[in-house]
């Protein structure tokens, strides 16, 4: 029983947000190579939305 909740907690604490571009960037690529296209767009969205003149952000939007 003690094994399952760290297992939902380290789910949990992993599971979070990102809370920069960097971070956002790279859900959207992990998402992007997972085949999730939706949530990917999403995550670049956010990060273009941190930095709207970042055109890395905007590069990966548009491809996924």
């Amino acid at each position: 029983m003690r094994v399952l909740a760290l297992l939902l907690i380290g789910t949990a604490v992993s599971a979070q947000d990102p809370v920069d571009l960097a971070g956002w960037i790279n859900r959207g690529v992990q998402e992007f190579k997972a085949a999730r296209y939706p949530e990917a767009a999403a995550a670049f969205e956010r990060a273009a939305a941190i930095d709207p003149s970042n055109v890395e952000a905007r590069l990966y939007l548009g491809t996924a």
